[in-house]
């Protein structure tokens, strides 16, 4: 017959039993074992590339220290109204808002080194380089607040005849 094929499923099947899948797969894996290296070269042979990093921030020996309580004795005692904890963005924004209204009776306190938390940036030899998200989405008219922001720092230089502001 030169019509159709007629085949079905069952012509396509070929039975492995269970006895026969586990051998198979065993001496694959033996010999895969055996041919010099095993398992682990075998899988390991990727051309991905090793890039030397580490962790920053979020000192844990200093952190230790607290939880310990085996800092150093403190030298003087500072009375404060307000008392912001943690120099990240947001401990940032509140002494920067604090400021801004004339009140200075706070201090900001901060575990690490350098404040900024994770707004911080690193630089190596390729370039500079943002330790997490680092963007600002454009801020619309209704965003006061970061406006004002943007112009003490000098980001926003002035505004356009629309009243768009100008960036640096």
């Amino acid at each position: 017959m030169n019509g159709p094929s007629t085949s079905t499923d069952d012509d396509f099947r070929h039975e492995v039993s269970r006895r026969s899948f586990l051998k198979k797969t065993l001496f694959g894996m033996g010999a895969l074992l055996l041919s010099g290296g095993g398992l682990y070269q075998f899988l390991s042979r990727s051309k991905a590339r090793h890039y030397p990093g580490s962790i920053l921030g979020a000192a844990s020996g200093v952190g230790h220290l607290l939880r310990d309580q085996t800092l150093a004795i403190p030298q003087e005692e500072v009375s404060k109204e307000t008392v912001i904890i943690g120099g990240g963005i947001s401990g940032l924004s509140a002494a920067w808002w604090l400021k801004k209204h004339h009140y200075d009776d706070f201090a900001l306190l901060e575990l690490e080194p350098n404040v900024g938390g994770n707004s911080q940036f690193g630089q190596n030899e390729i370039s500079a380089y943002p330790w997490a998200a680092h963007y600002l989405p454009l801020p619309g008219p209704d965003a006061h607040l970061v406006r004002t922001l943007l112009e003490e720092l000098e980001v926003i230089q002035g505004y356009d005849a629309k009243g768009l502001p100008i960036y640096n």
